[in-house]
C-alpha cells in the first residue's frame, strides 16, 4: 500500500477502519521517533503520537482531500509536542524534567 497516495488519504478521511489501521502501523513508530525528538520519554511521547491520531481520526472528514497525509500527521504530533513542553515550563522546570528522564535511562 502506498501510505504517499491520495487513495490512502480518501479512504482513511471517508472513515474506512482497516485503512486507518494501516497508516496506523505504519505511521506510529516513524511519528514517535519524531516525538522523542522533542520529549524524550518513551510514554509520554507514545501518548502524544496516540492523542494525534486520535485528533487526526476526529478532524478527518474536515480535511481538505489535497492534504499530505504525512505532512498533517507530523504537523499534529508536531504541535501536540510543543504544546506539552509549553505546559511543563509553565508547571516545572523542563530542563529539570529531561534530566530527570535521561537519568532514569541511564
Amino acid at each position: 500500500m502506498n501510505f504517499a497516495s491520495k487513495e490512502i488519504f480518501l479512504k482513511v478521511v471517508s472513515g474506512d477502519m482497516p485503512s486507518f489501521e494501516k497508516v496506523y502501523r505504519y505511521y506510529f513508530p516513524r511519528l514517535n521517533y519524531f516525538t522523542k525528538q522533542y520529549l524524550p520519554d518513551e510514554d509520554v511521547s507514545k501518548n502524544v503520537v496516540k492523542d494525534g491520531f486520535t485528533d487526526f481520526g476526529d478532524k478527518r472528514e474536515s480535511l481538505d482531500p489535497g492534504t499530505n497525509l504525512q505532512a498533517c500527521l507530523i504537523t499534529v504530533t508536531k504541535n501536540k509536542s510543543l504544546k506539552i513542553i509549553s505546559q511543563l515550563k509553565s508547571g516545572r522546570n523542563y530542563d529539570n524534567f529531561i534530566k530527570s528522564r535521561l537519568l532514569n535511562i541511564n
